[in-house]
């Protein structure tokens, strides 16, 4: 066997992947190699000499499925569809701000970027060795956070949180309205925008506009109920309750039909 190496530094080996059984060519790509920092075995070097190895790199367009490598699965435009935000939690917005967003097919969301349209900062991406994978159907969360302890997060679900955004849900108002968008590889999967929106309460798509062009319709989003816990109002990482319907002026509800007045 034979392997070359790069990227070293000073008191930290190289390592090859632990996320797979050790292949002989497995180790001819620089790629399955990662920097040791996890384990030191003597003052100031780190490493896992003689011992199975403890890091994991993060290999573009690769992850790792339960020991497997394989593929990852990106998402196309409209297949990941933003269905609730919440910029106004009760308690502090840099620990409760959150938005949801369903999966329309089985994705993974390795390498998807987290971010605003209106500032000047790069995606935060979503990166890890292990593949982020999410169902069709599946609701599930981004958090302002990086916290795993519930009190600070308002009593968000734990299980239901995919990654942590680097960037404050703005209020909203009509000459600077608020937005998120998820993008791939300098592409838009999905993306929102709001010009208002109210302090404890999310803002909720109706579950029969859960897609990429119905929820760029502000008269779509109403009200997010019941509560969820500290953080406010809302359903973060469930299926949200329906819209009330909007009458407007000039016309009428005739047994559900929306009509002119005559």
């Amino acid at each position: 066997d034979s392997t070359d190496y790069d990227s070293v530094k000073e008191g930290h080996t190289r390592q090859l992947t632990a996320s797979t059984f050790p292949d002989y060519t497995l180790n001819d790509d620089l790629a399955n190699w990662c920097e040791g920092v996890s384990a030191e075995f003597e003052a100031g070097n780190f490493g896992t000499p003689g011992s199975e190895n403890d890091c994991t790199p993060v290999i573009a367009g690769s992850c790792n499925d339960e020991g497997v490598m394989r593929p990852t699965v990106p998402p196309a435009p409209g297949q990941l569809v933003i269905t609730e935000v919440m910029p106004q939690p009760t308690g502090t917005d840099g620990d409760r701000e959150w938005f949801e967003v369903k999966a329309l097919a089985d994705v993974d969301l390795n390498g998807l970027g987290l971010d605003r349209a209106g500032d000047t900062a790069n995606p935060k991406k979503l990166e890890s060795p292990d593949c982020i994978h999410v169902a069709a159907g599946e609701y599930f969360i981004f958090t302002a956070s990086a916290s795993t302890d519930q009190v600070v997060l308002g009593d968000l679900p734990l299980d239901k949180i995919k990654g942590q955004f680097n960037f404050a849900l703005i209020n909203g108002a009509v000459d600077a309205p608020g937005d998120v968008q998820l993008v791939l590889e300098g592409t838009v999967i999905d993306a929102v925008t709001w010009a208002k929106s109210k302090a404890d309460v999310s803002l909720s798509l109706d579950p029969g506009a859960e897609d990429a062009g119905e929820n760029d319709q502000s008269g779509n989003f109403c009200d997010g109920s019941p509560t969820y816990g500290a953080g406010g109002a809302g359903t973060p990482g469930e299926v949200n309750g329906a819209c009330p319907i909007v009458v407007p002026a000039g016309s009428c509800d005739d047994a559900g039909v929306i009509r002119a007045i005559n």
